[in-house]
């Protein structure tokens, strides 16, 4: 962290560390940093410092909580558990024991300027009437941009042969080589005497046209 108006730089993260999600608590009091294998395992929690870079604090202790949110008051720290179902949860940014406050998926999520309220997405459209509906439409909208795309692929690829532009992977063989290969084989060369020729594959050979 540093200064805008210029000092010394406060640095929270250690390399071994990996760390992100960054937030500022209590009025700039604390931040607040998600952080991984820190605990001695596999384990990302959140962890608070205080501003100056002093009295590092472990304040979750799941396996992976992530989004975090500070209320305005300075008391809670807003976060999602992923290791519980992306359950909507918070902690005293002093420390304490996690309240869920949502048990069911909330992300994403948002608090409200005051800190009193939290809002959140639910999609439930298998539970309503209007769910194979909506699932209709979404699928009549993936067809359609199916379409476009075979379409916008065809017009490319025409324009393409009418400049002259090879499509596909670049040809093994010379034009040359095609000829001479097609002559040889009118001869009777086999194949694998013209695939060995040549080196390449017989399959590559079989593909001309005599």
């Amino acid at each position: 962290m540093v200064n805008p108006a210029g000092g010394d730089r406060v640095v929270f993260s250690e390399s071994r560390y990996p760390t992100n999600e960054v937030t500022s608590c209590g009025n700039g009091r604390y931040v607040v940093f998600r952080t991984l294998r820190r605990s001695g395992g596999a384990e990302a929690n959140f962890w608070r410092v205080d501003s100056n870079g002093t009295n590092l604090t472990r304040l979750t202790f799941g396996l992976n909580e992530r989004v975090p949110a500070c209320s305005n008051d300075g008391k809670w720290l807003y976060y999602l558990d992923a290791g519980e179902n992306h359950f909507l949860k918070r902690i005293p940014i002093e420390g304490g024991s996690p309240e869920t406050i949502v048990k069911f998926p909330s992300d994403p999520y948002a608090l409200s300027p005051d800190g009193k309220t939290a809002v959140w997405c639910v999609v439930k459209w298998a539970d309503t009437g209007t769910g194979p509906l909506m699932i209709a439409v979404l699928r009549g909208l993936a067809d359609v941009e199916r379409d476009l795309i075979r379409t916008r692929t065809a017009e490319g690829r025409s324009r393409a042969q009418k400049r002259g532009q090879h499509m596909g992977r670049p040809s093994k063989l010379t034009d040359a080589q095609k000829a001479e290969a097609r002559r040889r084989r009118a001869e009777g060369a086999t194949l694998a005497e013209l695939a060995r020729s040549y080196d390449v594959g017989k399959s590559t050979i079989s593909r001309l046209t005599i």
